[in-house]
């Protein structure tokens, strides 16, 4: 069965309309809440460089007036160079990605 993940970045500026495109935001620590459906908030990002880095912090949310679907938690990234970066949510072989581009 699939799942639905939701973010909402709260930091950096958006620089392309059709894509998750960021400028402002390296050497930022970059909030992040997360939305999912599939009840979990295991999460990990891929850095461009390859490396697998963990959250600064993760804290659910008990309450929310952002209406999506499913368990709500934010989270804080360091955010140390440009190109694409892949937050993971979920087990190593099952979940959901979201992907961005870090221009500045």
């Amino acid at each position: 069965m699939g799942g639905q993940l939701w973010a909402l970045f709260f930091h950096g500026t958006r620089t392309s309309e059709t894509g998750a495109s960021f400028a402002g935001i390296v050497a930022e620590e970059l909030k992040l809440v997360l939305k999912s459906t599939a009840g979990t908030t295991l999460t990990s990002a891929t850095a461009p460089d390859g490396t697998v880095r963990q959250p600064v912090w993760q804290q659910g949310h008990s309450g929310s007036n952002w209406e999506r679907p499913g368990n709500e938690w934010g989270t804080g990234w360091q955010i140390t160079e440009p190109g694409c970066w892949r937050i993971h949510v979920g087990a190593k072989t099952k979940g959901a990605d979201l992907w961005f581009r870090v221009v500045s």
